[in-house]
């Protein structure tokens, strides 16, 4: 059965810098789950991506997929269309990651990271953005291989998918282009914006007749909402740390994620909403939408946050059977350190009563104004502080080593609910 559409899929990991990758595997990156890379017809998650690693469903329980078997990035962009095999985007080839626990390379060195910056799914079909010798393309993964369906001389940061089309977004000299894509490459719908200099798009999703961008400038993130046939834009939400957003529920409840906080989009306001905990992330599909907070991960629908249908406090270590017998030692240094990372989150959430919600028993946020941070009802203020605190140094982290990196550079912001490490 064939894996509904993706419609939020942001991928590219500013920890790919190398001091920044070094800094992680020597401190621990503070463990928590960035998104949901692979889910089942029932749409229960089968896979997501960590910030050091990936976890597996595998019966009742999840597995530990070390990152050193695609390469040196600590949190490897990844995707399935089926929901069983997820396509890996590795350091020198592509991968597959079997619902077994298996990795197999395909063999497609041009669709490593150094060339791939996004990757996104249709209902049927996996792409890729790439950045080579000056020219942004998207390419079409198939059994045999890829085909390039679209390519522009300048360079594009963003990739997101609907159930039938893509969009890509570019910045050139303080101005933006949205463009829609067929399944073959031909231009839909064009849409075009100012922004400040050094700001870019990370993420695009239709909404009816609207379209929703959000933009991450130094000084903060902007969710946009443009018009239809390019009418102008407005803001529909603004924060002082990264928003990820947005992520549509049915055919149109739109929410986003910022400071901590979950907002459900309407024309004209951000409603702040009650979530299971600290809003940490959005993951999304054309049928399924997910909540991300922390370590667990939360379904969302038309009228908010519902139960958890992924926890992965209790993560298991890895199958080293499966795993390339010179990459056995490398593997299980990954998962000492990521165990070792993993104990005190799990303890923090234990002593604040964060404990996995069920569906009757959901601890709310109590929201401020947009952009002015969250409070978490539990005794936890130092871990919910830290994190919003994380947010911001992140963000503007981000924002500083996208303006020095070059034109091959791969790029990502996530909340990661700790202090920065």
């Amino acid at each position: 059965m064939k894996r509904p559409p993706v419609v939020a899929r942001p991928v590219a990991a500013f920890f790919a810098v190398a001091t920044l990758h070094s800094a992680a595997l020597a401190h621990g990156v503070p463990p928590a789950v960035l998104d949901v890379a692979a889910v089942e017809a029932g749409g229960q998650p089968r896979v997501v991506t960590m910030t050091e690693g990936l976890a597996q469903r595998r019966g009742d329980s999840w597995r530990y997929v070390c990152p050193v078997q695609f390469g040196n990035e600590p949190s490897p962009p990844a995707m399935s269309v089926d929901g069983e095999h997820t396509t890996v985007v590795g350091e020198k080839d592509l991968f597959i990651l079997g619902p077994d626990g298996s990795v197999t390379a395909r063999g497609l060195a041009d669709l490593s990271r150094s060339a791939v910056i996004r990757i996104a799914a249709t209902r049927d079909s996996l792409y890729v953005l790439r950045f080579s010798a000056g020219t942004s393309s998207v390419a079409r993964i198939d059994e045999s291989g890829y085909t390039l369906i679209w390519s522009d001389a300048s360079l594009h940061q963003s990739l997101d998918a609907g159930s039938d089309h893509l969009w890509v977004a570019g910045t050139r000299a303080g101005r933006t282009v949205l463009r829609k894509l067929s399944e073959r490459g031909d231009v839909l719908d064009e849409r075009h914006f100012d922004v400040e200099l050094g700001g870019w798009v990370s993420h695009v999703v239709n909404v009816g007749a609207h379209v929703y961008a959000t933009l991450i400038a130094s000084h903060g993130a902007r969710l946009i909402r443009l018009g239809p046939y390019d009418a102008g834009s407005e803001v529909a939400l603004e924060a002082s740390s990264t928003i990820f957003g947005a992520v549509v529920t049915g055919t149109s409840s739109t929410w986003a994620a910022a400071n901590g906080v979950l907002y459900s989009i309407v024309p004209g306001e951000a409603l702040a909403m009650p979530a299971a905990g600290l809003a940490t992330g959005l993951s999304g599909t054309g049928t399924h939408s997910f909540l991300l907070s922390s370590l667990r991960v939360f379904a969302l629908g038309a009228t908010g946050v519902g139960s958890v249908v992924a926890d992965l406090k209790e993560l298991k270590q890895p199958a080293l059977e499966l795993v390339d017998p010179d990459l056995r030692e490398a593997c299980s240094a990954q998962w000492a350190v990521f165990e070792g990372d993993l104990r005190p989150v799990t303890r923090s959430e234990s002593d604040a009563g964060r404990s996995a919600a069920t569906d009757s028993e959901n601890p709310a946020i109590e929201a401020g104004e947009p952009g002015a941070g969250c409070a978490v009802r539990s005794p936890a203020d130092d871990w919910a502080g830290s994190a919003a605190a994380s947010c911001a140094l992140l963000v503007v982290c981000a924002a500083t080593i996208r303006s020095q990196l070059s034109s091959r550079s791969r790029s990502r912001c996530r909340c990661r609910p700790s202090s920065a490490p």
